[in-house]
């Protein structure tokens, strides 16, 4: 895979789901990622599709094949948070609600962004 495709797709996603979030944020005040994991689909789907052209999907269904390949381990399936399509690559991504104080590099419940200034929709 080129390594350029995966750079771009996550440079242009990353800065669609801030500038959403950042959107969001001075109509209301608080920023979606606060409501949990369940509210991310409200910033991240807008934002996959604009980046993948609208070749996107959530809670994509795949099916596990074992690493083994012995019959004694069950396949199964299951689903993924997101699947998106980007200059002939496919991505799929399985997004987890975290907040990281970047400057105590450290996980951080109680940091947010101070201001969405300078940040365009």
């Amino acid at each position: 895979m080129d390594l350029t495709i995966s750079r771009d797709f996550f440079n242009q996603l990353s800065y669609k789901i801030v500038a959403a979030n950042c959107k969001y944020y001075n109509a209301v005040g608080e920023f979606p990622f606060y409501q949990r994991e369940k509210q991310s689909p409200t910033y991240i789907m807008p934002a996959l599709h604009s980046v993948s052209e609208g070749a996107a999907e959530m809670e994509t269904v795949v099916t596990r094949k074992s690493r083994g390949g012995g019959a004694d381990q069950p396949e199964g399936s299951g689903f993924l948070d997101y699947w998106a399509f980007f200059r002939g690559t496919h991505f799929v991504i399985e997004a987890k609600h975290a907040f990281f104080n970047v400057l105590k590099n450290k996980p951080d419940s109680d940091c947010a962004f101070r201001s969405c200034s300078g940040v365009k929709g």
